[in-house]
């Protein structure tokens, strides 16, 4: 951007000289406007002093211009009281941007060679700006299209965040389920396995019955173990 900004302002320089040479006058400028303040751009010939008398003359109020187009022009000359015995003529360059030329003499007709050459400069910065508009809005685009995947990533991390917590609220509803009914089994367990040891206990050892709870007490560990 800074690379062809240069270019511009030295080819505009560059035909401000060239205009004051082919029509012999005082001075030009390239004058613009940025929200309501007019400043000098590009001069050639205009002394510092000339160059804030003109600035003092274009922000006081009293010089409106508007741009129709590219390439309409005021030939008519037209005075300013801060420089008496002086013709001024105005080039349109871009909207809010003019080239004027000082002249201690009417140049007529308007030299057409000036207009051509400032015609063709000004067509050229337009371009340029109209591209440097262009690589903006891309960038623009480009940068909204990075944030958009960068949202959609937080809001897919998000999602699956939220998927795990309900997960894991559903794990710990099932483990607490699990151990309420770990608990419920052990305790009838716990009772026939206590009462099998002690009616073993009691019985003698030729009691064929006896082969019975041995098996129950047996099992009922073995159920009291996978409940644990």
């Amino acid at each position: 951007m800074y690379n062809w900004r240069m270019r511009a302002k030295n080819s505009i320089n560059t035909s401000l000289q060239k205009a004051c040479r082919l029509t012999n006058v005082i001075w030009a400028v390239d004058v613009r406007k940025v929200k309501e303040t007019w400043f000098i751009h590009s001069a050639s010939k205009l002394p510092q002093r000339g160059r804030t008398t003109l600035l003092s003359y274009l922000n006081k109020g009293d010089f409106v211009f508007q741009v129709a187009d590219n390439f309409n022009t005021k030939h008519e000359p037209f005075s300013i009281k801060e420089f008496p015995n002086s013709y001024f003529y105005i080039f349109p360059a871009l909207t809010l941007s003019v080239i004027i030329i000082c002249a201690n003499h009417l140049i007529e007709p308007f030299n057409l060679q000036v207009w051509e050459l400032f015609a063709e400069v000004s067509k050229e910065y337009y371009q340029r700006a109209q591209m440097q508009e262009v690589d903006t809005l891309q960038d623009k685009i480009l940068d909204l299209q990075l944030k958009e995947q960068e949202l959609i990533a937080r809001i897919t991390a998000q999602h699956e965040a939220e998927a795990r917590l309900i997960q894991s609220e559903k794990l710990a509803a099932v483990g607490e389920m699990a151990a309420g009914i770990a608990h419920e089994l052990n305790n009838p367990l716990t009772t026939v396995i206590g009462f099998t040891e002690i009616v073993l206990g009691d019985l003698p050892e030729q009691i064929e019955v006896r082969k019975d709870l041995e098996l129950v007490l047996q099992e009922a560990r073995r159920a009291r173990s996978v409940v644990r």
